[in-house]
């Protein structure tokens, strides 16, 4: 026994009510969280500012930018430290604890 609608029908009526959907609500609210972006667009790029504001903006993503970079250096400095340390400093520690017999 088929179902209340067939196969046009349905397809038909799932369209409609899709596009009252994204009418009604948007399209980012019902379509699933794997389907949305990750990172959306921010809303002050689309608003017309000002060139000291856009200075401004540019120069924060200017900082941004540097503390990152620095932030991986120091990270990768403070690693190959560690790996240097541990690489080293374990024999010794290993014979300072347990010394030869």
């Amino acid at each position: 026994m088929p179902g209340p609608f067939s196969g046009s029908e349905a397809q038909k009526s799932l369209e409609q009510n899709h596009a009252l959907l994204k009418k009604e609500r948007g399209y980012r609210n019902w379509t699933p969280a794997l389907l949305k972006a990750r990172n959306p667009k921010k809303s002050f790029r689309h608003v017309e500012a000002s060139a000291e504001v856009l200075r401004q903006v540019q120069k924060e993503n200017i900082f941004e930018r540097k503390r990152k970079a620095w932030l991986t250096l120091a990270r990768l400095v403070a690693t190959l430290i560690l790996m240097a340390v541990l690489w080293y400093g374990t024999p010794l520690l290993i014979f300072w604890l347990f010394p030869p017999l």
